[in-house]
């Protein structure tokens, strides 16, 4: 990835945290977060839901699915324009594979703190191979459903951690 397309990635990500009224999010993982977390499976239907969303380019599904504080605070505008800047950095997806999920809580700005499952996919784009980059979904309760707090698609350049080999 060239230092233009890394600056890129990184103004987006802070626009939509700016935007979102949310700092990046601190991962806890504890054993007292087990207890408050999203259910697994249901968690996992809905970022695999997302991946699948990504892949066929369905982009009010990818939209509805996110966190209400989110989508009050991106139009539908915004947020497709933001869709395809990843796009052009990364190249379209073509398949995601699930690597790991993790377990954790995401803390917000306003002091509000969310119990998290995040998932880990290796990522197929029409850019790079799979394995080379991954998709990362975080979902949180919000209101009386689950929602996709942030997602993403990210690389290692010094290396990949063994979890996700």
């Amino acid at each position: 990835m060239s230092r233009c397309s890394t600056l890129l990635v990184l103004y987006l990500s802070a626009t939509v945290i700016y935007l979102s009224g949310c700092v990046p999010p601190r991962i806890i993982s504890t054993n007292s977060t087990r207890e408050l977390s999203p259910d697994l499976e249901a968690a996992q239907k809905l970022s695999s839901s997302l991946a699948d969303d990504l892949i066929n380019d369905r982009r009010s599904a990818i939209r509805a699915s996110l966190e209400k504080r989110f989508r009050d605070a991106i139009d539908e505008e915004h947020f497709n324009a933001m869709l395809d800047q990843m796009i052009e950095v990364y190249g379209k997806p073509l398949d995601f594979e699930l690597k790991q999920h993790e377990l954790g809580s995401k803390e917000y700005d306003n002091d509000q703190t969310k119990p998290m499952r995040k998932f880990w996919y290796a990522a197929q784009t029409t850019k790079y191979e799979k394995g080379s980059h991954f998709l990362i979904v975080e979902v949180v309760p919000d209101d009386r459903r689950l929602a996709v707090s942030s997602f993403a698609i990210v690389n290692f350049p010094i290396g990949i951690p063994p979890g996700l080999k």
